[in-house]
């Protein structure tokens, strides 16, 4: 070997310094890069080929096309399989084979209690077995020969490859909807509110269709469990059980017009609040809503807005006690979490909070808070997720503005 082959860089790993063209993948990678990276190598070979017109590259592309697809829908599967494990809704992790029908069929029989995952596995079916049927580990789509010698897919002839593209398209779907359904599900896993047969997202729906609490004795409420019952298939008992749940959960019940508690902070201090906020952010429209300059300011108007900061500031510091501030700093950014940020956590995240208020740290955050431009967006989605929706009508009727597009 020669001292130039002994310095010549890897041909396929060597750090090059490009912005443009770096991928990360190892230690920087992530899981998903798999996951969806196979489906989308598939679409794009499909589509170069067809797009192209590429005639003499169909034999050849064929296999590498379907064997990517296969390798899609397994690693997909074993994904949603891990994350309903990491959730604790499965007790065993995705075996590490390739036989994609076994762990089709793990998820097909899992009791996940969620009519959105079960739609995806159930429509995954017919890709499943097209795929499956040819081997337990996609050799033959690998292989122009099998281990014992003969040829691979040697009871077909042909495939098409507009037939295949508009196949792949369907399936990149509906593991899309696989995959994201069964993060969502390992998330609630860990939060603990649903039924054997319904998870969190599909009480949430449940909840939807159904009348406000005050009109459960009416022929409404009895309409409605009727289509409920129907749609995911519950008996009377599981009904009930379902009913139990939502009353007692901040946001299901709220969504029926039960209204819940804060834990401190109450509404005269939450109107007090919205209302100092908005003498600092006041309504912006036309031209004034692009007007500011950073390098030509009205020092004059920012030194009044500074004066007008500080007055709200000290308005609210002065009313609110550490716990009422550390209670709205805690439904703001429930709010602002959005799917991250669940009812479920509230007494933790507060409990949190209040270890680490004293006066002083309870002022810095009533200024840090007064200065989000997002508070009462924010505010009233943590409320609602609270189940208190008539403060958060309340506080939005203050500030309409805020909500137009």
């Amino acid at each position: 070997m020669t001292p130039e082959t002994e310095r010549a860089p890897d041909p396929f790993f060597a750090v090059i310094h490009d912005g443009e063209w770096n991928a990360c993948i190892g230690r920087q990678g992530d899981h998903e890069n798999y996951v969806d990276g196979y489906m989308e190598a598939a679409l794009e070979i499909v589509a170069a080929v067809i797009d192209k017109r590429q005639w003499a590259k169909r034999d050849t592309l064929a296999m590498p096309i379907l064997y990517n697809a296969r390798h899609a829908v397994e690693l997909t599967l074993k994904f949603a399989i891990d994350r309903l494990f990491a959730g604790g809704i499965l007790t065993e992790r995705a075996k590490r084979n390739h036989d994609i029908q076994a762990h089709w069929e793990v998820l097909k029989d899992a009791a996940t209690g969620d009519s959105d995952l079960r739609k995806s596995i159930a429509a995954l079916k017919p890709y499943v077995e097209s795929l499956g049927a040819i081997d337990e580990d996609g050799q033959q789509l690998r292989y122009a020969e099998t281990q014992e010698g003969e040829k691979s897919l040697a009871d077909k002839s042909l495939v098409n490859l507009r037939h295949i593209r508009k196949g792949l398209i369907e399936l990149s779907e509906i593991l899309k909807a696989l995959k994201y359904r069964a993060m969502g599900l390992e998330e609630e896993g860990r939060i603990g509110t649903s039924t054997p047969e319904l998870s969190r997202k599909d009480l949430y729906r449940v909840a939807s269709m159904l009348p406000q609490r005050s009109f459960w004795d009416s022929e409404v409420f009895v309409t409605s469990k009727e289509a409920v019952m129907r749609e995911f298939e519950l008996g009377s008992r599981r009904f009930s059980a379902a009913l139990d749940v939502i009353q007692k959960h901040r946001e299901l019940g709220g969504v029926i017009g039960i209204e819940f508690d804060l834990a401190y902070l109450t509404d005269e201090h939450a109107h007090l609040v919205v209302t100092e906020w908005s003498k600092v952010h006041t309504p912006r429209c036309g031209e004034e809503a692009n007007e500011f300059d950073y390098w030509d300011r009205d020092w004059d108007k920012f030194r009044e807005g500074q004066i007008v900061r500080r007055a709200a500031e000290e308005t609210v510091a002065v009313a609110l006690t550490p716990e009422e501030i550390a209670d709205l700093e805690t439904i703001f950014y429930l709010g602002r979490d959005g799917r991250f940020g669940f009812c479920e956590q509230y007494e933790d995240r507060l409990a949190t909070r209040l270890k680490l208020t004293d006066h002083n740290k309870a002022l810095h955050a009533v200024s840090d808070i007064m200065s989000k431009t997002n508070l009462l967006m924010e505010l009233i989605r943590g409320l609602r997720k609270l189940g208190r929706n008539r403060l958060a009508d309340e506080l939005q009727s203050l500030r309409p503005d805020v909500f137009q597009s």
